[in-house]
């Protein structure tokens, strides 16, 4: 079964069940709302907060929880697309963004396992690319060394970048030592957006608000701004073992399916497999990661197992800041590329400072205007090509299989009466019938047998057996009201 390392016990809020006003709306409660809503109130604004499940779940609880400017092979990219300049931002975003939690953890003395300690980007591979991250990192002043081995763990590498000052934490425990002196409404899913009057609707209300902002880990709406086809989502795991081995420090493999190591407390995290949520794997994910965790590790005894979907960017850098110019007060902070702890924390100030009217040094970085499909033409191309074929493919393609020979625990997608039909069948041979097509851009779904959802593969929208919504951008459930015959 899988659970989080950072599971623990938080109070709950009430669901939206009238008609409201705010000064400000944040539409979504993992860290980058959570935290917006921290910010404003702070500054003396009104916030509504809502949340359509629990807060603090989805990414925010499925992380590993790393602060750091250190994220592979990144920096020769934004140099090379965007100048040295750009670079020098996107990793100062990230070093402020440790002082910032610094000063909060000591401000509230929230006891959150707040440490500083090194980073280590290292490579199992040829070390031509991290000389020349090492290069670029020098370029833009920063203090880093380059070693062949690394010191605290048994795996051979071919080149290792450290860097000092870098920081972990417990992401849910600091969160909940925040004051929260804003409104939070859960289990209250937005599933209608005016962005001309700003206001939001659920299932059992509304608010309006001045301000709207959508921190809703992929955005929920497709225009303006197209975010579908600028954006991709990608899955990751996690494996929490038993292990007293204190690593001193924090570890990214260069590639982007590789490994990362950290330690809490009396466990070892192992992150890693990252793929496209195109791609089904046909065997556990979590299986192979231990397989390679134990070759370092020498030891197998898991104590937690969770996985998470992040947004990926075109360019590697997140979208944050105002919506466009027709909708001057709406405020959008997604595409986090899987290190959303710093990108969480300096959104909400970025955002904060945007609606007041002040300068943000980091505005410019976080542009929802800039031109990174262009930038990145190949990668840009890649997506878009999945996305359109992926919808296609589910047009022409007639699933030929009998559901009713369906095995118990397994899934997919059949026809069922002459209509294309998600099919899952329980422990007690019972089946579970949904729409087969995503309700964000209607792609055809598919099932995977690991965790018993089912995925859209165009932009990464998930749901449980019975249609329920587990990941945006989907806004409605697909689950089939009217009963099927067996």
């Amino acid at each position: 079964m899988e659970q989080s390392i950072w599971e623990i016990p938080k109070k709950s809020y009430p669901t939206l069940e009238s008609n409201i006003t705010s000064e400000v709306v944040v539409v979504g409660g993992g860290i980058a709302g959570f935290l917006t809503a921290y910010e404003l109130t702070e500054r003396g604004h009104k916030v509504v907060l809502l949340e359509a499940n629990r807060i603090l779940e989805g990414v925010t609880k499925n992380t590993t929880a790393f602060i750091t400017g250190m994220q592979g092979i990144i920096y020769q990219n934004i140099k090379k697309s965007y100048g040295l300049t750009m670079a020098k931002d996107y990793f100062s975003l990230h070093q402020k963004a440790i002082g910032e939690y610094e000063k909060l953890v000591n401000k509230y003395d929230i006891k959150c396992e707040f440490t500083k300690l090194p980073a280590y980007l290292f490579t199992r591979k040829s070390s031509k690319l991290l000389l020349k991250e090492y290069d670029t990192l020098k370029q833009m002043g920063v203090d880093v060394s380059f070693f062949n081995k690394l010191e605290n763990i048994s795996i051979h590498t071919n080149g290792v970048i450290k860097i000092e000052n870098q920081a972990m934490f417990h992401p849910l425990k600091f969160l909940m030592g925040l004051p929260k002196n804003f409104t939070i409404y859960e289990n209250s899913r937005v599933i209608h957006i005016n962005l001309k009057e700003n206001k939001v609707t659920t299932k059992t209300g509304s608010v309006s608000g001045k301000f709207l902002v959508f921190a809703t880990h992929f955005p929920i709406f497709t225009c303006p701004k197209l975010f579908p086809f600028k954006m991709y989502q990608s899955k990751s795991y996690a494996l929490g073992y038993k292990n007293s081995t204190n690593l001193n420090g924090l570890y990214i493999e260069d590639k982007s399916d590789g490994l990362t190591l950290r330690n809490y407390k009396s466990h070892i995290i192992v992150g890693g497999g990252d793929h496209n949520t195109n791609v089904i794997k046909k065997h556990s994910p979590y299986e192979k990661l231990n397989k390679e965790a134990n070759t370092i590790l020498k030891q197998n005894t898991i104590s937690y197992s969770w996985q998470t979907q992040d947004c990926m960017t075109m360019d590697q850098i997140p979208y944050i800041g105002k919506l466009n110019d027709e909708y001057k007060n709406v405020y959008i902070a997604t595409g986090f590329n899987k290190w959303g702890m710093a990108k969480g924390l300096m959104g909400a100030k970025l955002i904060s400072d945007l609606i007041e009217g002040k300068n943000n040094s980091f505005e410019t970085l976080c542009s929802t205007n800039r031109n990174a499909l262009l930038k990145n033409k190949k990668n840009a191309l890649t997506h878009s090509v999945n996305s359109v074929f992926n919808l296609l493919k589910s047009f022409l393609k007639v699933p030929l299989k009998n559901y009713k020979k369906l095995n118990i625990d397994e899934g997919g997608i059949f026809l069922v009466k002459g209509k294309k039909c998600g099919v899952y069948k329980d422990e007690k041979g019972e089946f579970h019938f949904v729409e087969a097509r995503c309700s964000h851009l209607k792609c055809e779904l598919k099932f995977d047998k690991y965790t018993k959802t089912f995925i859209c593969p165009c932009h990464g929208s998930w749901y449980d057996i019975d249609g329920n919504i587990l990941c945006e951008p989907a806004t409605k459930p697909i689950g089939i009201t009217k009963k099927i015959n067996n």
